[in-house]
């Protein structure tokens, strides 16, 4: 499934999750693991994925992660409350 996350380009590590919490995919820009497309990081994951988190390479710290909406391959980002626990 194609999964795409709105964030500008930067140096980033993106690893999904299936329901039980286990990793399913890992990449990375390093990798060249995804596109950017519009503003928004493109990239192939497997089905199995329920979750998501993305890292910033520079800082190691997480800027986006969520969950992954299995009808219409939408996510619920929960951005906002990372940045507000800053």
């Amino acid at each position: 499934m194609e999964l795409k996350i709105k964030i500008g380009k930067g140096n980033y590590a993106l690893r999904t999750f299936d329901k039980n919490g286990n990793q399913v995919f890992y990449s990375s820009s390093r990798l060249k693991g995804f596109d950017y497309v519009n503003n928004e990081l493109v990239c192939n994951v497997p089905e199995e994925s329920e979750t998501y988190e993305l890292k910033d390479l520079s800082t190691l710290k997480i800027v986006s992660q969520g969950e992954i909406n299995d009808r219409n391959k939408t996510l619920h980002n929960k951005s906002a409350d990372i940045s507000s626990k800053k």
